[in-house]
């Protein structure tokens, strides 16, 4: 068992170097960073939604108690919408950068 979670250490550790660059792709082929990012974390929801089908499956699922649920502090909900944060900004600081290029591009054509 255990060296079945080192491989999916390892694993996980090479897909995320991949991460930056489908993403990067994504962007830069939709053309609109609130439109990639919007995909990028709908496909993440997705693969976490099987992940718990999967582990609903073989007994290992199952929702935290309401208890538990309640002993959260507020920050404690907010980490996503944090992550989102600097994905966007750094998404729509790229759609500027290029707007602002494409503009001083066509500035200095005759």
């Amino acid at each position: 068992m255990q060296a079945l979670l080192l491989v999916v250490a390892v694993l996980a550790g090479v897909l995320n170097t991949l991460q930056s660059g489908s993403n990067s792709t994504l962007n830069k082929r939709l053309e609109h960073p609130l439109a990639s990012a919007t995909v990028v974390y709908l496909v993440g929801l997705t693969a976490l939604a099987l992940a718990w089908l999967g582990a609903q499956v073989i007994g290992k699922g199952g929702l935290p108690a309401g208890d538990r649920v309640a002993q959260v502090p507020w920050w404690g909900w907010i980490g996503g919408t944090l992550r989102s944060c600097p994905c966007v900004a750094f998404q729509s600081a790229s759609y500027v950068a290029r707007c602002t290029t494409a503009r001083a591009t066509s500035r200095t054509r005759p």
